[in-house]
């Protein structure tokens, strides 16, 4: 029997008939005749299977070569798949007729076996057709992409799109047209879809719409496409936020409430669209909105610097520093941006300092950095000015006292709350160059004290370098010794002199007494800040590092902070200086009248003298014993009225104390404090025995001045005039300079002995050799 694979891919080709026609070749006669009958169905059914057999490996092979080559062959893959399937076709009929055939000569078990065969190439045959099912949609992709974008499906489009090998060709047909994609169709595609979904995003976030908006997201999150919904999110919702503080103009308690609001909405949106590191996003949205109300705030602080009210510049600066505080919810793991925050303290401080803080607060970098020198010149320009503008008529002293002291009191209540102002907004790592700026103005203070006593000087005659000692009376510095400092206080420029110097020591005192209170405070104020920089706070943390210029809040921590505040001692000493010149000034005036006596000591032609005594009848007679000369009598006459005097001086700054609120020590107390510790009972008395002592203490330099040795009438002179001063001063006083001790013993032969002194003191050496000769 011979068979052709061409019948069975004729258009005509029926199943049935091909069989009968094969039966009607065998001569049925001598098949039924013979003994082999049951043989003769049996070789007719093994050609039939062996036919089929040999049909399906074939149509196998071909649906191989098919797959193998279709990319190269397409035009071929159609035609075979046309002929492919028809021959399927006609193969599924023949089958069934076989079956039929099969199942009447069931009894053959051979014949089941061949039905088995047939099973298995029915088998492979429906493999062939699964593979032909998918060549004929990857010929009808475009079609279907399209249809499931038209249909809204995206996500079954995306994955369509992503399961096409993306090295894909088209492949071109015999009529010049062409089936499947290329790679450039994919790209088109993908672009496509995911404009599609980037524009429902983008409704939807406008719209506040959570549920498209999550949807959306997570289906461009899916395809890696994460940077297109941050970067719309922030692009949308930032406008948005924008236009509502617009909205609000200059008004920054309603621009920050608005922000406030806009932060909590945002983060519920952000979080129930379930994007990536919501807090990252809101941190960025966080710094849009400080960039739309950066104009207000900048506004605000540039209106206060030219009202010169520094009050509302810092009271929107501690306003915002309490509003990023306590914006809650608005943080990160990993960086730190508001509120409080479950990382590490240590972990947060370390990470960059978030953009949304430097658009805050960078209207007040240069306002806090400067404010400790916009401080200072306030008061300079203000309170200061004033104190410095006043001057001391004559005769005016009370009224002077008066306005200076309140003045001064007014200085030095700018100076604390400049100091508190300073402490409480500027970062700790630049305040301490910040408080030096503001005392300054206590130096100030200082100066003008100091040039109140110049000015003292120069109208009494004397200079400020003769107030570096002011008990040495024995100073030889002026040539000149006819100014108002030299002569008794009944004198009117001298008492106009004094009354100047016991007001300046007054206010010395009076500026001690609020420079110590104003620092006390500052102190405990720099105590308690440096005591809370051990505790973190971190968003403080964060400001102060941001003003600070640092890239971290952990930098700003490890920046030293002094242990005290700097420039404490040197202003302390500056006002003490002061208040010593001043106090100097009263104690030189006081001794003044003394000088000129004194002066003349040295100059005096006794201490050489060998002139007899003559009588009335012109007789020269030896002289036996000395009076004292007409420089001691001075010196003592003048001693007797220095209490009065003393008494009048302590009067007059009791009545000037009168015109001042603080209670002050008693004048010859600020004095005495600069010089010596005395045991007497009153500060009057203490303050006489210093003026004596000074004044032995000078008579004792002025004698060792002498051009030695003196004559026996020199050292018989100089013994009177030593009792004679000494007999005065104990009239007053129980005790003596120990110079003038000295002298008193050389002179009235009471002097140790060379094995009773060693080594004698340059004194005792000198005036040994001025009486030599007398001896």
């Amino acid at each position: 029997m011979d068979v052709s694979l061409d019948e069975f891919g004729a258009a005509d080709f029926d199943v049935n008939e091909w069989v009968n026609r094969q039966f009607a070749g065998l001569d049925v006669d001598s098949v039924f005749a013979a003994s082999e009958e049951q043989q003769g169905a049996e070789n007719l059914a093994q050609r039939l299977v062996t036919q089929l057999h040999f049909l399906a490996t074939n149509a196998q092979q071909n649906s191989d070569r098919i797959k193998a080559r279709f990319r190269h062959q397409a035009p071929q893959i159609v035609r075979d798949i046309a002929a492919l399937g028809k021959l399927v076709h006609e193969t599924q009929n023949q089958m069934a007729a076989l079956v039929a055939a099969a199942d009447a000569q069931a009894a053959s078990a051979q014949a089941i076996e061949r039905i088995v065969e047939i099973e298995t190439v029915q088998r492979q045959i429906e493999r062939t057709i699964a593979a032909l099912g998918f060549l004929r949609s990857y010929t009808d992709l475009p079609q279907k992409i399209g249809a499931l974008v038209e249909a809204r499906d995206f996500e079954h489009a995306w994955e369509l799109v992503d399961s096409i090998d993306p090295d894909a060709q088209r492949q071109p047909m015999a009529d010049g047209a062409s089936i499947g994609v290329d790679a450039d169709e994919i790209r088109r595609y993908r672009e496509q879809i995911k404009a599609v979904v980037t524009d429902d995003l983008c409704r939807a976030i406008e719209a506040h719409d959570v549920e498209p908006a999550a949807q959306a997201s997570r289906l461009l999150a899916t395809h890696g496409h994460t940077e297109i919904v941050e970067a719309e999110l922030l692009r949308l919702r930032a406008r948005a936020g924008v236009v509502q503080l617009e909205q609000q103009g200059a008004d920054i308690d309603g621009l920050l409430s608005t922000m406030a609001n806009l932060v909590a909405s945002e983060r519920t949106f952000l979080e129930a669209v379930d994007v990536h590191a919501p807090d990252m996003l809101l941190e960025k949205l966080l710094a849009h909105y400080a960039e739309a109300i950066q104009p207000a705030i900048r506004g605000r602080v540039a209106l206060g610097h030219e009202s010169g009210d520094p009050h509302a510049a810092l009271d929107l600066y501690q306003t915002l520093s309490g509003f990023y505080a306590e914006l809650a919810n608005a943080l990160h793991t990993d960086t730190l941006t508001v509120g409080d925050n479950t990382a590490e303290p240590s972990r947060l401080l370390a990470q960059p300092i978030p953009q949304s803080l430097q658009l805050l607060f960078a209207p007040f970098v240069d306002y806090i950095g400067s404010l400790a020198a916009s401080e200072t010149a306030r008061i300079r320009s203000g309170s200061l000015i004033v104190l410095q503008a006043l001057e001391q008529e004559d005769g005016r002293a009370e009224a002077f006292v008066r306005a200076a002291s309140q003045a001064m009191a007014d200085v030095f209540a700018d100076i604390e709350q400049a100091l508190a102002r300073v402490l409480e907004f500027v970062p700790p790592a630049i305040a301490a160059d910040a408080v030096s700026t503001v005392l300054a103005a206590v130096q100030d203070v200082a100066d003008f004290i100091e040039a109140g006593v110049a000015t003292v000087a120069a109208r009494a005659g004397f200079l400020i370098a003769d107030l570096a000692d002011a008990t040495a009376l024995d100073d030889p510095a002026h040539a000149d010794l006819d100014g108002a400092a030299y002569q008794p206080l009944s004198s009117e420029s001298k008492l106009e002199a004094t009354s100047r110097a016991v007001v300046l020591t007054l206010l010395s005192e009076l500026a001690k007494h609020h420079a110590e209170s104003t620092l006390a405070v500052a102190r405990r104020r720099w105590t308690q800040q440096t005591a809370d920089n051990n505790s973190i706070d971190a968003p403080r943390e964060l400001i102060n590092a941001y003003l600070e210029g640092r890239e971290t809040a952990a930098s700003s921590q490890a920046s030293v902070v002094p242990a005290e505040l700097p420039r404490i001692d040197a202003v302390s000493e500056s006002i003490i200086h002061a208040a010593r010149m001043a106090s100097s000034s009263v104690l030189f005036l006081a001794t003044g009248a003394f000088r000129p006596a004194l002066r003349r000591v040295a100059q005096s032609s006794l201490w050489h003298g060998t002139a007899q005594t003559r009588s009335s009848m012109n007789i020269e007679v030896p002289q036996f014993s000395c009076s004292p000369s007409e420089d001691a009598v001075d010196i003592g006459e003048k001693i007797h009225v220095l209490l009065p005097e003393l008494e009048q001086v302590d009067a007059m700054h009791a009545q000037y104390l009168r015109c001042v609120e603080p209670d002050l020590e008693p004048l010859y107390s600020c004095v005495l404090r600069f010089y010596s510790d005395f045991s007497d009972d009153t500060p009057m008395l203490a303050m006489l025995s210093l003026a004596l002592r000074a004044v032995q203490r000078g008579f004792v330099r002025q004698i060792c001045r002498v051009m030695p040795p003196l004559s026996a009438l020199g050292c018989r002179q100089l013994a009177a005039d030593a009792e004679y001063i000494s007999s005065v001063a104990a009239a007053f006083v129980s005790t003596a300079d120990s110079d003038f001790d000295v002298l008193l013993q050389c002179v009235l032969g009471r002097d140790p002995g060379q094995d009773d002194v060693e080594p004698p003191s340059e004194l005792r050496t000198t005036l040994r050799a001025l009486l030599e000769a007398g001896d």
